[in-house]
């Protein structure tokens, strides 16, 4: 069974040579709920994605499009992003607890390994851009 892609819709906002800026309209949670005339306009924000033109479709500035990543690239994000550093966190301050007597050191220990976790992280961030490429098609009707 073949992974179904994460669509988003979004604004071409920049045209570049092999790839173009999409505009997308990001809410929390709360706001795409019933209650979101209650919620607070700020609660929404913009934000500028770099995606590739695959199948070298023309787009123009405004038109809006597709914006897609594979459901398997999602879930690696999710797992590096949040799972990973949860366990680096949880293991790192167990495995203190054990040597130490003193309450302070574990946290500390464990935050310290929890930043290192995300520094590493960024260190590799060219070679996972290339892991989580969004592409771009034309917006289906």
């Amino acid at each position: 069974m073949e992974a179904q892609p994460i669509c988003r819709d979004g604004i071409v906002r920049k045209i570049e040579e092999d790839h173009l800026l999409v505009e997308i309209t990001v809410s929390s949670a709360c706001g795409e709920c019933r209650a979101k005339s209650i919620c607070m306009p700020s609660e929404r924000k913009q934000e500028l994605i770099e995606a590739q033109n695959p199948y070298n479709q023309e787009f123009v500035v405004g038109e809006v499009v597709t914006l897609n990543l594979q459901s398997s690239s999602g879930r690696k994000a999710v797992i590096l992003g949040y799972l990973m550093p949860f366990l680096v966190l949880l293991a790192s301050f167990l495995l203190t607890f054990l040597f130490t007597d003193k309450e302070w050191i574990p946290v500390l220990v464990s935050l310290v390994c929890t930043f290192l976790y995300y520094v590493v992280l960024y260190h590799f961030k060219n070679r996972m851009d290339k892991q989580f490429t969004f592409y771009v098609t034309k917006r289906e009707l």
